[in-house]
């Protein structure tokens, strides 16, 4: 009788623990009801090898590769797909891939099947490039995910454990990011250690490949080794401040731009030997990095309230500014022919890429961050960590999923696809409804795997170090003019080293904090 009390206890804990096994059982970070209200669906979710354990990943980026594609041949009838097989799928005896022939010829076989029973269709090509999802944990664990499948590519440990880890640098041939005070550099095929190399600075924030370099902001301004054999003298560049943002490249030009904590936004070109091409005087310092489209456009918001659009080329030529009259803060993202930056306030600004008008006569409100768009949604993070759906023409929100918090997700640029990722490393991807396929947002043009892109290091500049002390442009004055005593831009004696080129996610936390997006 005196412990009585203790028996409606015991359902409790009952419920508690079925409903942990249920969480246990499907660990998605949106479920199927409220994806489905957002107009999405899940295309797969898996826990990283990489970053697995609260706290343990250190980056996840996305990556484009212009070497490799997937290609699907189609059966349609009329705009309704009704039979598809990739040319790379495993044939189910052999366990080889199939191959374009093979698949072409069953194509033919089903068409003409469709057509003895009174049915009509046509056979169509598509080519998807093959998107990369790669995560680093903080243990140096890399791990190489097929962004459209789930697929684990490789998972390779590299680098001291205990040492603390810095965004990566991407491209279509290595992966490379900083342990401590040191480059590690892998093979993005298959995931094997191509070297390591000290620095020869105090690194301040993570890897950018650009052309044939992979460089990485120090403590006194920029450090980059020679990708080809990254043991050989680097190049170094003193900035006036230490930078706050990760630089990003040019997405189709061989340049890369960052922001440094004097109120000056830096620009090199990387053709041959690295060169500071310019640097911008702004109003308040870009607490975000900047933001790059195609070969010659680059946006950035700063604390000062204003947001800025440029073209670039051996300067800046400055296109349009607006001042919001709020501090800015965080990454300006283009998507669209749209550029959006968030103030401190959590509003969100969308502007004209071309000419800077504001797209919305308000801006949004209640909004962290950007993290792609969908046709004319844009897909959001709200003030309270929660997924939500932007009107792009008007910025009204269209919808909420109120259930569940995000804890980090990935900025996706390239593709209609949303990459959410939980505390405890396990990643969700979402697409349209019904969108097997993805939408590739940006131009590509395939390069052969076997093409060979180097040039003979007999022939290749070395890396020489910038004057790091020339002046900016006064106060008042043209601040792309040429200063007293000769252009600084002019081609010096013996070739120009700024001919044309042969041709990025730090978040939106302090760049320098404990979540260093580096």
């Amino acid at each position: 009788m005196n412990f009585s009390y203790r028996k409606p206890a015991l359902p409790c804990l009952a419920f508690l623990l079925l409903t942990s096994l249920a969480s246990a059982a499907d660990p998605s970070i949106l479920s199927p009801t409220e994806a489905t209200h957002l107009g999405l669906e899940q295309a797969w979710g898996k826990t990283l090898q990489a970053g697995s354990g609260i706290g343990r990943l250190v980056d996840i980026e996305l990556h484009v590769d212009e070497t490799r594609s997937r290609k699907y041949i189609d059966i349609f009838d009329g705009d309704k797909l009704v039979w598809r097989k990739a040319t790379d799928q495993l044939d189910p005896v052999r366990g080889l891939p199939m191959g374009e022939e093979t698949v072409r010829k069953a194509a033919e076989r089903e068409l003409l099947f469709m057509k003895a029973r009174g049915a009509k269709g046509e056979i169509r090509e598509k080519i998807v490039p093959q998107i990369w999802l790669y995560a680093l944990g903080a243990d140096g664990t890399v791990q190489a995910i097929d962004a459209e499948t789930g697929e684990t590519a490789w998972v390779q440990r590299a680098g001291d454990p205990q040492q603390p880890k810095f965004s990566m640098g991407i491209d279509d041939r290595f992966v490379s990011f900083l342990c401590g005070a040191t480059i590690v550099q892998l093979d993005a095929t298959n995931g094997n250690i191509v070297n390591t190399e000290p620095c020869k600075t105090v690194p301040m924030g993570g890897a950018t490949i650009v052309g044939d370099y992979v460089m990485n902001p120090s403590t006194s301004g920029i450090e980059g080794h020679f990708l080809d054999d990254i043991t050989e003298p680097p190049y170094l560049s003193m900035t006036a401040g230490h930078a706050i943002g990760k630089p990003r490249r040019f997405p189709k030009s061989l340049r890369m731009a960052w922001p440094t904590s004097q109120e000056l936004v830096y620009c090199m070109e990387v053709t041959g030997s690295p060169s500071e091409l310019f640097r911008i005087q702004t109003t308040g310092n870009v607490n975000g990095r900047i933001e790059t489209v195609g070969e010659d456009l680059m946006f950035f918001s700063s604390a000062g309230g204003m947001v800025y659009g440029f073209q670039v080329a051996r300067i800046a030529t400055p296109l349009w500014q607006y001042s919001t009259g709020e501090p800015m803060v965080g990454d300006v993202v283009a998507l669209d022919k749209q550029v959006y930056a968030t103030s401190s306030y959590g509003n969100l600004y969308a502007f004209d890429m071309t000419n800077g008008q504001p797209a919305w006569q308000a801006p949004a409100s209640r909004v962290e961050e950007v993290l792609g768009s969908i046709g004319d949604a844009l897909i959001v993070r709200d003030s309270s960590n929660h997924l939500a759906v932007i009107n792009a023409l008007n910025g009204s929100r269209a919808a909420t999923a109120m259930q569940n918090i995000l804890h980090r997700a990935v900025v996706n640029r390239g593709t209609d696809r949303i990459y959410l990722v939980s505390d405890t490393g396990y990643v969700q991807c979402l697409r349209p409804i019904g969108r097997e396929l993805p939408e590739v947002k940006i131009a590509i043009e395939f390069k052969p795997e076997t093409e060979s892109t180097e040039t003979d290091k007999s022939t290749q500049p070395k890396p020489k170090s910038d004057d790091p002390f020339a002046p900016a442009a006064p106060g008042g004055a043209d601040p792309f003019a040429a200063p007293a005593g000769g252009d600084p831009f002019a081609a010096p004696a013996g070739g120009d080293p700024f001919g044309a080129p042969a041709g990025g996610a730090m978040d939106n936390a302090d760049p320098f904090g404990a979540a260093n997006p580096f």
